[in-house]
């Protein structure tokens, strides 16, 4: 269901209505979430990460990910 849910989001220009998650704020906020996200990753399992589209090759933007913590 959330797999679901997040493969209907959209990535891209929070100037556009359609977006759902746009670019975080800068360079060095996107390098605490790619380490953030590393990390998260080293301790469960990724259930569904998005790819991200081209346009967001420029800009600071962080695939949305769902990541399994075991308990």
């Amino acid at each position: 269901m959330i797999r679901g849910a997040m493969e209907a989001l959209v990535v891209g220009d929070p100037r556009d209505p359609r977006t759902d998650v746009g670019p975080v704020i800068d360079e060095a906020a996107k390098a605490a979430l790619v380490a953030h996200v590393a990390d998260v990753r080293g301790a469960g399992q990724v259930l569904a990460q998005l790819p991200l589209p081209p346009e967001a090759e420029k800009g600071s933007f962080v695939a949305p990910v769902i990541v399994e913590l075991p308990n």
